[in-house]
Formats: C-alpha cells, structure tokens, sequence
C-alpha cells in the first residue's frame, strides 16, 4: 500500500488559490478529505457543491456533495472550514444541516437502479458531505437544453424506471420534493435516475430565505411555498407532470405561485406543435393540477391516466373540470383550438402557419369589448389594425393592444405576420407591466415563431418580474442561443442570478454584458454581486464606473459610498451618501447610512 498524505484537519488545511474556472467556494483539485481526492467540480447548486474525488485506498472514482447554501455560509480564499456569514444565519444553517443528514439517512436505505445511491456520510470543514456512486451521463436539463423537445417513445423509457423508482420511495414513507430536469440523471446507456433529493431545500423553506428562492420555480407545488402546506405523493408527482411538460413543450409551466390569481398555464395539448400521445398529455395536464387533491393521489393513478401503465394507445381519459381548470382567455382559446382540431393532422415540418378558429376570435374580440373602453375600440376597429398594433411607439401600449387583438381575432394574417402581432401585444402587455398577459401573448408568438430573440427575451422578463425563476432563466437562455451577443439577454440573466443569490453566476453572465456594450445597470449589479462576494475593491471599480455613465442616478452614489465605507473610507461615503440624498430625497438607506456614522444628512 502506499504511503497517504497527512490527514487533514477539519478547518486548518490551508489550501491553494483555487483556478479562475472554479466556483469560488470550491474546495480545489488534489484537496484530500476524508481519504478522498478532489479530482473537479462537477456542479453547483442553491444547496451545495458536488465533486468527483478518487477514493484514494480503493482508486475508485465517487461523487461527494457538500453541504454549502448559497447566501447563507462560504469559504474564505485559503481555508478548508465553512464559515456562516452572520450569527442571525447560522441557526437555519444548524436546521439545513440536520436536514442534510436525513436526506443522507433516507439514501442509503434505498438500493434501487433508479435512485442515487449513497455510500458514506461523514461531517468535516465545518459542514457535511454525501459520498456517491460516480456515474456516466448528463442531466436531462442538459438534454432538453441541447435538443429541445423530445420524441415520446424516447421520453416513454425514461418515463417507465423513473416511475418505479418513485414508487419504491413513495412505498417507503418518503418524498423526492425536487423532482426537475436538473435532478433526473441520464446514465451513458439511457437509464435514467432520480438524485438531489429536497431534504435540506424543504428545511430552509421555513427559514430566513424567501420562499421564491428556495422552491424550485416552475416545478414545485403549490403547497411547498409554505411550511404548512399538505405534502405528499402528490407533490412529487406535479414535479414530474412539470418537467414532462418541459420535456414535450421546450419550456416549463408558469410558476405556481404566479398561477393563483390569473392562471396562465396552456394545456399541454394545445402548448405543443408535435404529436404525443392523448393519454401522455392528459397525464401532463392531471398532474399540473394547482389543486393537490385534484392531482393523481399515488404514482399507480398516474400510470393509469397514461393508459395501461404506460401504453400508447388508447383515448385519453377525460377530466371533470372544476375551479383548478386553467383560467383566463388564453386558456380558453387554446382549449377550444385544440378540441376544435383533428388531432391526427400532424402540421408539416418547420412550418409555422396557424390560423386562429373564427370561435376564437369572436372570444378575442368580446374581452376586448369588456377590458377597454368602446372609444378606443371603436377607432382600432375603423383604422389599420396591423399597423396601429405594429406602431406601438405611435400608438401607445392601450391602443396598440386593442389593434392587436382585433388584427388577429380577424383571420386575415397567419405565420410569422400573426407572430408579429403577438409580439407586439406581448411588448405592449410588458410596457404597462401586464406581465401575465405578456407572457401569454409571447408564448402564442412563439408557437408560431420560435426563432424570435425578442420574444423569447421579452417573455423572460415578464417571467422575471412574475419571480417565476427557472422559466425566465430558460428564456434568457434560448434568447442567447440564437444571438450569442445578446447584451440585454446576458445583463438581464446576470441580474436574475443575482435575485437568486447565484453570485458568481451573475458576475459571469454581467462581465459578458459590459464587454458587448456597457451600461450603467451592469456595472452597478455587477458591483452589487462582488459587494456580496467581499470583494469591495472590485465593488467599488463597478460603482464608481456607473456613477461615471449616470452621474444623475441617486442609487449609484449610494452604493458607490457603500463601497468606500467597506474599504474604510468613511469621507468618501459620507459624500457619497450625501450627493445620494440631494439626488433622490427620498432614500431611505442614504439616510440611514449617513445616522449610523453619526452625520446629519
């Protein structure tokens, strides 16, 4: 046997700067722990990193997580241990770690194909680590990201195991409460498996941290955005229905939170533009239920809805509707489209035309009836449609809307024109801060349109503002696909990650943005994220930056003076605060900065 390096102790081992392509929390390549060598990372999460490491006696290639939330504990530059960031953070740090060691518990009783299995748990550097069996593959987010939609006979075998691995956790009194895209894993041979299960995550939901941070956007229930909602098989299950949605239609369902109010979710058989199976898409539509009895109580109802426990063939079966029936007239248009249409006519490929059934326009034309007055719409109607609804900067967002949705109840535009005209109302929707029916109106342009940067990218903001996290990070991402310069998508992304506490990923995507055209917002979030990060220098360079391009804006004298404060300038910030307040009166945190060091403003 060999001779192996010291072991370390918990908290002492300095340890190298880590490379610039590491998350900087990361512990670095060839750091031993616990008999394991960190070979890289292989991802980083709200809840923690994961690396591949060599089990040094056996030479054995494994998966370790690490127990390390996002904006609640780090790692400084040179040390091993986790430090929490303040006194007031460590007891939901403490409850997350316990929930840590559950989840560690709950795995190793399971030996299942389909479900990650644990090897060892063991606490070092202040935190806790899983030690797993390293497997080939990718996660299906990668797949559906690189692929987009995807086939049902292919989606049908991954669909089959990760039911049984479901079921064999349900069987045993426990929840995944995180099933997504990211947390199914797809091994080199096509098996599919269940990891990352939602033990810590659902700890924290009762903590500190906004609710929206925590839950999964787009794919958590709407019963685990609070500590006293009723969690069960269920709530697995709407995770599933979720992310066969993505997986059928290129997006996820709208964010729970944002459906109570105005639910704008499209039933999957009038979302997508392929053929899929009545009985796969009425599974879909049951298990995106808002209403958690209203879902398929156990994994066999789900299976049962799908048709012979996954069988192809065979009517979908029907569903009562009730008050958890998607709402509003998107979805009633759709609906009716989509019973209204031979669903054995297949559209021919890469064709975009669609034309809007007269039943859906008489619709169209009575909401507008009912949501603007009858002198706008009367003057919509008399004049040019298309171009009042095209001129939006003419018009003015009420108008423009109006014309919209006149222009397209009328039949007479189809393709990439009436893709036009639903982007427009979309623009518009988001000039008056309608996100709802934003995103609405875009999803019906790109339907018809999925090549559009704009709408994609319009829809993301909408999204955004909606706090509907993954869906909006989707879009940023499919509006910088197709303009790998997109400076608005990259500055907009940059700012949701950091909404999301994702610094470093804010820093990267904020650093793009400014290199293809720099703004006074870029530099100020970018300066907002190192501030969080500690490192106030590179903070201040971004502040100072945009005082330079927007010497008007209040708010960047104010965290420009943050900075200096920080650095131990207390001159500086005082100035700072006080050029704030003459700039903006009513700064509130000016005020407060400028009381604490004992100034008047």
């Amino acid at each position: 046997m060999t001779a192996q390096p010291p072991r370390p102790t918990a908290g002492k081992q300095p340890i190298a700067q880590e490379p610039a392509a590491q998350h900087r929390h990361a512990l670095p390549e060839g750091f031993v722990l616990e008999g394991y060598r960190i070979e890289g990372l292989l991802g980083a999460g709200g809840f923690g990193l994961t690396y591949r490491a060599r089990e040094i006696e056996l030479g054995r290639l494994v998966a370790i997580k690490e127990y390390l939330p996002n904006g609640i504990a780090g790692r400084e530059t040179g040390q091993s241990a986790i430090h929490v960031i303040s006194d007031a953070a460590q007891a939901d740090y403490d409850y997350g770690l316990g929930r840590f060691r559950d989840e560690a518990q709950t795995l190793v009783a399971f030996r299942h194909p389909n479900i990650v299995t644990v090897l060892r748990f063991f606490q070092a550097n202040a935190t806790a680590y899983l030690v797993m069996d390293y497997v080939e593959g990718e996660s299906l987010e990668a797949i559906l990201t690189r692929e987009g939609p995807m086939p049902e006979e292919r989606l049908r075998a991954l669909l089959g195991p990760l039911l049984d691995g479901l079921q064999n956790v349900h069987d045993a009194g426990f929840l995944h409460r995180d099933i997504k895209p990211d947390n199914i894993f797809v091994r080199a041979s096509g098996a599919p498996m269940l990891i990352d299960f939602g033990s810590a995550r659902q700890a924290l939901c009762g903590a500190s941290l906004g609710m929206t941070a925590i839950v999964s956007g787009g794919y958590a229930p709407i019963e685990q955005y609070t500590t006293h909602g009723k969690q069960g098989p269920w709530s697995d299950i709407y995770g599933l229905g979720a992310t066969l949605y993505q997986a059928v239609t290129g997006h996820p369902p709208p964010e729970a939170i944002a459906r109570i109010d105005a639910d704008t979710y499209i039933l999957a058989g009038a979302a997508v533009r392929r053929a899929y199976s009545g009985g796969l898409l009425a599974a879909i539509d049951a298990a995106l239920a808002m209403k958690h009895e209203n879902r398929p109580q156990l994994v066999s109802e789900f299976r049962d809805i799908l048709g012979g426990g996954l069988a192809k063939d065979g009517p979908a079966p029907r569903r009562k509707a009730g008050p958890n029936a998607p709402q509003g007239a998107l979805s009633a248009g759709m609906t009716i489209f989509a019973a209204g249409t031979d669903t054995k006519a297949v559209p021919a490929p890469g064709r975009r035309s669609m034309r809007i059934p007269a039943l859906v326009s008489l619709i169209a034309l009575g909401l507008v009836a009912i949501a603007w007055p009858s002198g706008v719409l009367k003057s919509v109607v008399e004049g040019n449609d298309r171009t009042v609804c095209l001129d939006l900067k003419t018009s003015g967002p009420d108008r423009a809307i109006a014309a919209c949705v006149a222009a397209i109840a009328s039949g007479q535009h189809d393709g990439d024109g009436l893709a036009a005209l639903h982007l427009a109302q979309g623009l518009a929707h988001v000039q008056r801060k309608e996100h709802e029916a934003a995103v609405a109106a875009l999803s019906q342009a790109l339907a018809l349109n999925d090549g559009d940067k704009r709408a994609y990218f319009y829809r993301a903001r909408a999204r955004h503002a909606l706090r509907a996290w993954a869906p909006a990070l989707s879009d940023y991402a499919r509006a910088i696909a197709l303009d790998g310069n997109y400076a608005d998508a990259y500055e907009r992304r940059g700012k949701l990650h950091f909404d999301t506490r994702q610094y470093d990923k804010a820093v990267a995507d904020l650093t793009r943005a400014i290199d293809a055209r720099p703004t006074p917002e870029a530099h100020y979030h970018r300066g907002q994220s190192y501030l969080v990060q500690r490192d106030y220098i590179a903070a201040f360079t971004d502040f100072d930056r945009a005082v330079d391009l927007a010497p008007q804006t209040g708010a960047f004298h104010r965290m420009r003076g943050v900075a200096h404060e920080f650095l131990g300038r207390p001159a500086q910030a005082i100035a700072d605060y006080r050029t704030a307040l003459a700039k903006d009166p009513r700064d509130r945190e000016a005020r407060d900065r400028l009381n604490r060091l004992g100034v008047k403003p």
